[in-house]
C-alpha cells in the first residue's frame, strides 16, 4: 500500500467528509483492548451511498462508495493515522439518471493490501490497483444492464471472483433477474449463471475461503428465499438457508456471508421484520432472530448487513 500512500499524498487538497463510518475494531485485521473501543469519522461531506469496508492484514481502512451525482470513490486510512485520503476512481450516472436502485459499491483486498472493487450501473463494473494507478472495466462485453448488488473477493494467489444481479439482457432488452458469477482466469473473465430462478440476486455477496473457493449468499426475491452457493472445486452447489412462511414474505435481503475455521458459512440477512443469523449444522441450516426491526417495505437501499468472526468463532 506504499504506492497509494505516495500517489494520495501527493494531492495538496484532500476532500473532506461527511459519510460517517462506525468502526467496530473487533475485527481480527484490527488489534485492539480485549473491550473493544469504536471510533467514528467523517469521510466525505458530499456524502456517501452503496459503502463498503474493508480491513487488510496490516490495519489498513479501505473504503468504497458513491455520491449523488455519479462519482465513485475510495477512502484510505492508514493504520494509526487520523487523516483519510480520497480519490475518485470512475464516474457513472447521477441519481437523476439512473434506471434501477442506484450504484451499489463492494471493496476487496488481496495479500499484499492491493484494494479492488466492484460498482453496478451501468453493468457491472470492475476496478483494482495496479501499477500505480487505478484501472477500470465493464467485466464482459455486452452483459447488459446490471443493477443492485454485486461482490467481489479475491483468492489467495490473487484470483479476482465477481458476482452480481443480471437485470437485463444485452441483447435483447428483456428481463434476465438472475445471479451471475466471473472469475478472471489467463486475463479473461469467465462468466456463469449461477441460479435461474427468477429475480436471484439482487441482494447478494461474495467470499472465498483458504482454498480459494467462492462462497455466495443471495436473495431468491420472488419465491422470497435466503440461499447459498458454493464451490467446491469441481461443481456449484446451491442450498436454500431459510424459505418463507408465507409467499409474500421476503427473505435474504441485505445478505453478508463469512466464512469460519472450519470452512463453513455464517450468514446474516434480513426479513421483513427481524434481522437474521444462520450457520450450519451438520447439513442443516439453523436460524436465529438477532433483532426486531420496523417494517420498511423492499426498497433495495433499505437493507443492508455486515457480519464478522472473532478470534474464538463468535459472530458480530
Amino acid at each position: 500500500m506504499e504506492a497509494i500512500l505516495q500517489v494520495l499524498g501527493g494531492r495538496r487538497k484532500v476532500v473532506r467528509m461527511r459519510l460517517a463510518i462506525i468502526f467496530v475494531l473487533a475485527l481480527a485485521s484490527v488489534v485492539v483492548a480485549q473491550n473493544p473501543a469504536q471510533q467514528s469519522d467523517t469521510i466525505d461531506k458530499m456524502g456517501g451511498r452503496g459503502t463498503s469496508l474493508v480491513a487488510d492484514k496490516d490495519g489498513n481502512l479501505h473504503v468504497s462508495y458513491t455520491t449523488d451525482d455519479g462519482q465513485v470513490k475510495y477512502a484510505f486510512r492508514p493504520a494509526g493515522a487520523a487523516r483519510w485520503f480520497v480519490l475518485t476512481i470512475a464516474t457513472t450516472s447521477s441519481v437523476t439518471e439512473r434506471d434501477s436502485e442506484g450504484v451499489f459499491t463492494r471493496i476487496a483486498v488481496d495479500a499484499n493490501g492491493n484494494p479492488y472493487i466492484c460498482y453496478t450501473n451501468p453493468g457491472v463494473q470492475y476496478a483494482n490497483y495496479a501499477g500505480g494507478r487505478w484501472q477500470t472495466q465493464q467485466l464482459m462485453n455486452s452483459v447488459g444492464v446490471s443493477g443492485y448488488a454485486c461482490g467481489i473477493a479475491i483468492s489467495p494467489n490473487g484470483t479476482p471472483h465477481v458476482s452480481w444481479y443480471q437485470e437485463r439482457d444485452a441483447a435483447t432488452g428483456q428481463f434476465d433477474l438472475h445471479l451471475k458469477y466471473a472469475v478472471l482466469t489467463q486475463g479473461t473473465w469467465r462468466l456463469k449463471t449461477l441460479d435461474y430462478d427468477t429475480a436471484t440476486g439482487k441482494w447478494n455477496q461474495l467470499v472465498v475461503d483458504e482454498k480459494g473457493f467462492p462462497h455466495i449468499a443471495y436473495s431468491a426475491f420472488v419465491s422470497g428465499h435466503a440461499k447459498y452457493a458454493f464451490w467446491d472445486g469441481k461443481d456449484w452447489h446451491i442450498e436454500g438457508v431459510e424459505a418463507p412462511l408465507h409467499k409474500t414474505e421476503g427473505l435474504g435481503m441485505g445478505d453478508a456471508i463469512v466464512i469460519d475455521s472450519k470452512g463453513q458459512p455464517r450468514i446474516s440477512y434480513y426479513d421483513e421484520h427481524s434481522l437474521k443469523y444462520a450457520y450450519k449444522s451438520g447439513d442443516k441450516w439453523i436460524q436465529e432472530k438477532v433483532d426486531t426491526i420496523s417494517p420498511r417495505g423492499l426498497a433495495f437501499e433499505d437493507y443492508r448487513s455486515s457480519i464478522a468472526l472473532d478470534s474464538k468463532g463468535m459472530p458480530y
